[in-house]
């Protein structure tokens, strides 16, 4: 690398009045990372970014009036400072962080092809994987929803104790789960290892949220539309696309697909992660708290749900690095879409 810059040009958090009826009581924990994205600039040098797919989730969220707790371990060190202030500074409530001895995990985000993020990790040793029952003995409590997915889920020994306490949430059946892949096989990790983890968080999920790449290379003698369907006999599943949009499986009803919205993409830094939270949004605004019930309104909804999850991906992808649309920006789009 030929040297890094930090850039403080970021969306200013502000309260908004959501549009649909979100209750302001409304609990969404987050589980995950929060590490720093070290992304590469046109003149070769790598700006840090706080970054890590679940921040981005929960960053995202609270733009959108989302009440978010962030469940995360933050490096003892600049960059881990780094994080914690950028959740902070965006409403994201970090009580249940932990203060770890353990240093920042770092990802550094080079641009593909279309803007596409190509990502290579430093996470050896690092804070957000160490995970003990006792930090995460409150995960969950008074909260309408809980999302995690990502490397946390995937970075042992913190991932069986985050899979356990899901199982835990799971089994109470008060709280919608949320659970996106974002498999990373960068990191060399093992297929079949692979394959027992994801299946054991995906049947402790409400919503499953993948993408055909993630697929591809987790089952390769599969299409990505059959395991889909496969997944979703008891669940929700939303397969992203990229460019070609989502599709959505459901038990017992056809699939359903929903356009991309056009836009002109500068990075896909966070667009994934901006679109669980907005899909989580529009499935909060439902009328009542049993997450059954959540799933089940009709496909005109679910069609909307989408549009809006969309719009506002599109938006993050507009914008360099993790800096998800605000609840206006994001309005603005689903109403001109």
């Amino acid at each position: 690398m030929r040297g890094w810059i930090y850039s403080e040009k970021v969306r200013a958090h502000q309260p908004v009045a959501p549009r649909c009826e979100v209750e302001r009581v409304v609990v969404v924990a987050v589980v995950g990372e929060a590490l720093i994205d070290l992304i590469q600039e046109a003149d070769g040098r790598y700006r840090p970014t706080p970054g890590g797919a679940p921040a981005n989730v929960a960053i995202a969220l609270t733009r959108l009036g989302i009440d978010t707790r962030f469940f995360g371990r933050l490096g003892n060190d600049r960059f881990g400072a780094l994080v914690g202030e950028n959740l902070r500074r965006n409403g994201v409530a970090l009580d249940h962080c932990v203060q770890a001895t353990e240093p920042t995990s770092v990802a550094v985000a080079n641009r593909g092809q279309g803007g596409a993020a190509e990502y290579s990790f430093y996470i050896n040793g690092t804070a957000d994987w160490q995970w003990t029952a006792d930090e995460l003995g409150h995960l969950g409590k008074n909260a309408r929803a809980l999302h995690l997915g990502s490397l946390a889920a995937i970075m042992e020994p913190g991932a069986s104790v985050i899979a356990e306490q899901v199982e835990r949430i799971f089994a109470a059946g008060k709280t919608l789960i949320s659970f996106d892949l974002n498999l990373q096989p960068s990191l060399g990790v093992s297929r079949e290892r692979e394959h027992e983890r994801v299946s054991r968080l995906v049947a402790s999920a409400h919503i499953v949220k993948t993408s055909v790449g993630d697929l591809r290379w987790l089952y390769p003698d599969r299409l990505p539309g059959e395991v889909a369907e496969i997944w979703s006999r008891s669940r929700a599943v939303v397969l992203t696309r990229g460019g070609d949009g989502v599709s959505l499986f459901r038990p017992g009803v056809r699939p359903v697909d929903v356009p991309a919205r056009p836009t002109t993409v500068v990075d896909t830094v966070a667009a994934g992660d901006t679109f669980v939270a907005a899909l989580l949004y529009r499935l909060l605004s439902g009328v009542g708290k049993d997450p059954a019930a959540l799933l089940r309104q009709g496909p005109t909804e679910w069609i909307e749900h989408l549009r809006f999850a969309n719009a506002a991906a599109s938006l993050a992808c507009e914008w360099p690095g993790a800096n998800p649309p605000m609840l206006s920006e994001v309005n603005r789009a689903f109403d001109g879409n």
